[in-house]
């Protein structure tokens, strides 16, 4: 991430991520501003998205960058749209000598020890995989004997390819195996005791009817009256792993990560003349950052993004004085937030009709140690599009410049 270098902006607060998958660490101001104050532009054309959070696209390679500058307060007049600072990113444009560079910046696990809940858990070794490479080449557009793009039409074309893949471990508290059969005697312990009628002495404890209000002997749900078994509930439980026989923090949970990158920028420079010069950029990317865990398929997800930038310039010395400079852009993310329980027809598995047959269904167990573990339903979609258009005209008379 290119942006991440205005971290070392004076003025700067906040966190920047180098996740090509991610927003969620982009949290940042300049000079007291607000958070989303900040402008990015690639070539003069505006990456944010138009939106009440911290977002930028992303899809710039840094090492399609030829220079990055910060700009705080009082600028010039051809920018706007920004509470507190511009960041400015000029691609890189091609000579008349060829260029191009390579690289590779890997890690591996078999380097690293084990992490401590894995010794304590008896599990092995978490996998952290991480792999950064690319290219780039720039120079003048030749084809032999055709044509000869020396002085007059140059190109930069770049890769980048990432590849992440991590572990990790945690432990999760899920409902044992008596109170998925409706026995929650545990929950009168400790310093409380059921009496021989079977009513705790912890009044905070005991299970009541919510029907007749009247208490639940043994706090177990067999022995109410009134207790009819849910036939839907009782197929979601069959998704709810096995524990340690603990009440809570009774399940080791291993996850994978994978986010694999791949983006790509070009760049063409045409001199139409020694007055006028067009220049064309477009950049890619396509970004997955998804997520397994052992406990089951209903749990983990997708986050799939691909950002598309396309702008065009146009600079024109109109007299030895006058400048006008034209530009267009365009910017698209699409990215979704899916769980990786989508198209397993969940519901219909569970017995539940008339809702939308897409994920596994969202439960929560409010006040309780289990709280959201069951809440991995996303099934949304998003899509952001900017377009932009600018002219600007520079004048310089004697000691004076308009703009």
């Amino acid at each position: 991430n290119p942006v991440q270098f205005i971290t070392l902006v004076p003025g700067f607060v906040g966190g920047v991520g180098n996740d090509p998958a991610s927003n969620s660490t982009d949290d940042y101001k300049l000079n007291g501003g607000q958070e989303g104050g900040t402008d990015i532009l690639v070539d003069g054309v505006s990456i944010s998205l138009v939106g009440p959070n911290t977002q930028q696209n992303k899809g710039v390679s840094p090492e399609g960058v030829d220079e990055f500058k910060t700009l705080q307060s009082n600028f010039s007049a051809e920018y706007g749209q920004s509470g507190d600072g511009i960041v400015s990113l000029t691609m890189k444009s091609g000579s008349n000598r060829i260029h191009g560079d390579f690289y590779e910046f890997q890690r591996n696990s078999a380097l690293d020890a084990n992490s401590w809940n894995n010794n304590t858990a008896g599990a092995t070794k978490n996998r952290d995989l991480q792999s950064d490479f690319g290219a780039l080449i720039s120079g003048p557009v030749v084809i032999p004997k055709i044509y000869n793009g020396r002085d007059k039409t140059f190109f930069m074309f770049d890769y980048e390819g990432f590849r992440f893949h991590t572990g990790n471990s945690s432990v999760a508290s899920f409902p044992d195996a008596d109170f998925l059969k409706g026995n929650l005697s545990a929950l009168c312990t400790g310093a409380a005791s059921f009496n021989g009628a079977g009513i705790c002495s912890d009044s905070s404890a005991q299970l009541y009817d919510p029907t007749t209000h009247t208490p639940i002997p043994f706090d177990t749900l067999t022995n109410d009256p009134n207790y009819t078994e849910s036939a839907v509930m009782s197929k979601v439980f069959a998704y709810i792993p096995a524990t340690n026989g603990n009440p809570t923090s009774n399940v080791l949970v291993r996850g994978n990560t994978t986010i694999p990158a791949n983006m790509f920028d070009v760049k063409i420079d045409q001199n139409i003349s020694s007055r006028q010069r067009i220049s064309f950029g477009l950049d890619y990317d396509n970004t997955n950052n998804g997520s397994t865990e052992s406990i089951g398929v209903i749990f983990g997800g997708q986050t799939p993004q691909r950002t598309r930038y396309l702008r065009l310039s146009d600079d024109i010395t109109l007299t030895p004085s006058v400048l006008n400079h034209f530009l267009v852009g365009y910017s698209r993310r699409y990215r979704g937030e899916i769980s990786n329980s989508l198209g397993g027809g969940y519901p219909s598995k569970l017995g539940i009709t008339g809702v939308n047959n897409n994920t596994f269904p969202c439960f929560n167990f409010l006040d309780t140690p289990y709280g959201q573990e069951l809440s991995n339903c996303g099934d949304s979609e998003f899509a952001d599009n900017v377009a932009e258009f600018a002219d600007s005209v520079g004048w310089v008379h004697g000691k004076h410049s308009f703009k």
